[in-house]
């Protein structure tokens, strides 16, 4: 398994969905901010930025998932069109 960005930002787009949950109303249920979670969602972490365990273990709780579930890497000919 490849733990890369892409893959989580894949991971919580579908655990959005999953859930009918929008970045509000993330960053309501886990305490994180709406910059953060955008950030997440449009994959704008930067190297020099920390991903935070906390923020890892926020939306794990919220979505009842594990690490492993939000970095899941994207099946064959996923996004192709």
């Amino acid at each position: 398994m490849k733990y890369t960005k892409e893959n989580f930002q894949r991971g919580l787009k579908v655990q959005m969905a999953v859930f009918n949950l929008n970045v509000s109303d993330v960053a309501k249920k886990t305490g994180l901010s709406r910059g953060t979670i955008s950030n997440l969602l449009n994959n704008k972490v930067t190297p020099d930025m920390s991903f935070r365990i906390g923020t890892l273990s926020k939306l794990c709780t919220l979505f009842k998932c594990t690490p492993n579930d939000l970095f899941k890497e994207a099946p064959k000919g996923w996004g192709k069109r």
